[in-house]
């Protein structure tokens, strides 16, 4: 007797496992494939030596209060509040984060300042009468915010070796969707501010300069395994260390996916509709000659950045104030204490810095040579936080689909591979990796219940309602 068919969820992500969660709700059998020995994805903590390493920093907002809600009752007693502590250091000078525009003039000698005022005041005015509209790629997209000085001194240096090609070879979207919008009325309208005048000034989700999250005193992962353990309850199937080998549309008039469990025993289970949250050009590759040559092609040319996290363990009470600081002129763009946050670090009186370091796959950052690591260890005392002889161990984490990158023309490539694919396949592709785009946790996990919303079963297409927008994301 052949298995009823089932819904389909790959990569256990926060995104993943809330689409399989709001699926499972509704009464549809569910398989969760994820190819990790563990939940959670980019939000996963991995134990070592008795501690938690989060990959970075992933800990949930409450803009969206009835995910937040739900979330926190299936955390139970797991969940803590965390008060929003974020700094950026830049030419020795420790600013809050959110950034404001004149703590950032404020780094500048004289002379840098007036003319990046004048360049600002320029651009502002240009763009106030009808200037450049359409920027060819990010540099001219920031130089268009911010002024061609402003550029130079704050963005061109750090976003280049941020994302591995210059600015000029960026599109003009990344910064739109990526890169803080501190436009030449964003400047007036905090100046004034500091004058007691107030300017209305649109109402956008993003960073706030005080602000509750919310995360648990054994990391990030915590969130990811709740959410596991709900699905279970429910009768999903949830499995790890799994290797999908093949996605057949066809087989036998039913799509099938092929998988190998860790112990080396080969799957096969038909699908009704599916969600995919796994990198979108692993699940191009997954569907082979299926997906027109175009399309094959197109998702060729799509990249993701690679990032390694070195997690290093300090003899040392704590190192810094804040829940995480970034840094403009290191190696590194990011570290965090989980100590802040309450994580509760082993042994007594020791802490744990979570040391973001952007990478090539295979290079010397991501093996974690001994030059890299002696380069972050220096970098680290430089800031003042630890000295290398205080790195009692160091663990290193990569992923190699850390961030899409917004390459110059990658719309045009995600558009055609996306369009393809939700219009001619039971398959939805969304998520920060499916979807190809930047967002938080708690707008992850909603594009993944709306991609699972969208896929009803009545509907003799139902995959062509299930496009979610901005690419995968809402």
């Amino acid at each position: 007797m052949s298995e009823a068919p089932t819904h389909l969820v790959l990569g256990a992500g926060v995104c993943g496992l809330y689409a399989a969660l709001t699926l499972a709700r509704e009464g549809r059998p569910v398989l969760l494939l994820e190819r990790r020995p563990r939940v959670g994805g980019l939000a996963a903590s991995v134990e070592h030596n008795g501690n938690p390493h989060d990959f970075g920093v992933h800990m949930l907002h409450g803009f969206d209060t009835a995910l937040r809600d739900d979330l926190l009752t299936l955390m139970g007693g797991e969940a803590i509040e965390v008060a929003l502590d974020a700094r950026i250091r830049w030419r020795g000078h420790d600013f809050r984060y959110p950034l404001r525009f004149a703590d950032l003039l404020r780094a500048m000698p004289p002379a840098e300042l007036a003319s990046g005022m004048l360049g600002l005041l320029w651009v502002g005015m240009r763009n106030a009468f009808g200037g450049p509209r359409n920027p060819a790629n990010a540099e001219e997209a920031l130089i268009a915010l911010y002024g061609a000085p402003l550029y130079r001194s704050f963005f061109e240096d750090f976003t280049g070796r941020y994302w591995g090609k210059p600015p000029r070879l960026l599109s003009a979207d990344f910064v739109a969707r990526k890169m803080p919008r501190l436009t030449a009325l964003d400047a007036v309208r905090q100046l004034l501010g500091n004058l007691g005048i107030k300017l209305p000034a649109p109402r956008v989700e993003s960073a706030l300069a005080e602000e509750t999250l919310y995360y648990s005193r054994r990391g990030a992962g915590t969130l990811a395994r709740a959410l596991a353990g709900e699905l279970i309850r429910l009768g999903a199937k949830v499995l790890t260390a799994v290797e999908v080998e093949a996605i057949d549309l066809a087989a036998q008039g039913q799509p099938r996916v092929t998988y190998n469990l860790a112990g080396g025993e080969r799957r096969q289970r038909p699908f009704a509709v599916a969600v995919s949250t796994i990198p979108l050009t692993s699940l191009v590759e997954l569907l082979g000659d299926q997906a027109p040559a175009a399309v094959q092609a197109a998702a060729a040319c799509l990249e993701y950045r690679p990032m390694a996290v070195y997690g290093l363990l300090v003899k040392r009470e704590r190192c810094m104030q804040p829940l995480y600081t970034y840094y403009r002129e290191r190696c590194f763009h990011r570290i965090s204490e989980p100590k802040n946050a309450g994580v509760i670090i082993e042994p007594e009186g020791h802490t744990l810095l979570l040391v973001e370091r952007m990478c090539a796959f295979g290079d010397a950052v991501w093996q974690g040579s001994p030059e890299a690591i002696a380069e972050t260890l220096r970098a680290v005392a430089a800031e003042g936080l630890c000295t290398p002889s205080e790195v009692v161990s160091t663990y290193i984490q990569t992923d190699r689909h850390a961030y899409p990158m917004f390459s110059l023309g990658f719309e045009a490539h995600l558009e055609q591979v996306l369009s393809w694919l939700h219009r001619t396949t039971p398959i939805v592709s969304t998520g920060r990796q499916g979807g190809f785009s930047y967002p938080k946790m708690h707008q992850s996990m909603r594009a993944g219940a709306r991609a699972a919303q969208a896929l009803q079963p009545t509907r003799s297409k139902p995959w062509l309602a299930a496009t979610p927008p901005e690419n995968g994301i809402s």
